[in-house]
């Protein structure tokens, strides 16, 4: 299963790229978030047992996870990257790295603690459906995408302005440094 789960990223990706050209990466990602919580919801109603009929139904949902899985991360980064403003990229994938270990635990802990307390594996495994719509609700509170480009569009321009600024002028320095040395050196030659 998790092999079926590994190679089903790959069309993933593919429907990630193609999905953040047609309704742009947020939306995308939300998309995806929904696309995953319900396929492991319905994995949770529909898989009772150990019945061969189960088995099967389990390869074709780690197929599904594996789909939205790898459309759900290269959304989620393409989102990152667009609305970071130009001079800040470290600072803020820093965050989002450090979020991402801090909270990503969480799911996993839930799941365990309620497997560990002998309640049915289905609802464990549903639990990681409350995190995926938990986070898609989120999203919704982050206002618009295309006003978030214009803003890190106009900040960036200023940053790159002011960058160029600083570095014409550093330059302008070097330059003169280097007549002053010319000049000091044919003085001290004649």
């Amino acid at each position: 299963v998790s092999l079926t789960m590994i190679f089903a990223n790959l069309p993933g990706a593919l429907i990630s790229k193609y999905m953040c050209r047609w309704v742009n990466p947020l939306n995308s990602f939300r998309l995806a978030e929904l696309g995953f919580a319900l396929t492991n919801a319905l994995l949770c109603i529909t898989v009772t047992g150990s019945t061969s009929k189960d088995k099967n139904l389990v390869y074709m949902y780690g197929a599904l996870i594996g789909v939205t899985f790898g459309w759900m991360f290269p959304s989620q980064r393409t989102l990152c990257v667009a609305i970071i403003p130009k001079g800040q990229e470290t600072e803020i994938m820093g965050l989002i790295m450090f979020f991402g270990q801090v909270l990503g635990w969480l799911p996993a802990f839930v799941f365990t603690a309620i497997n560990e307390r002998g309640i049915n594996m289905r609802w464990g495994l549903a639990s990681v459906s409350f995190f995926l719509v938990t986070s898609f609700l989120c999203t919704l509170m982050c206002g618009s995408y295309e006003d978030a480009v214009k803003s890190v569009e106009l900040s960036s321009e200023k940053y790159i302005a002011e960058y160029r600024r600083r570095s014409d002028f550093e330059g302008e320095d070097v330059e003169k440094g280097d007549d002053e040395r010319a000049k000091t050196a044919d003085t001290a030659a004649e």
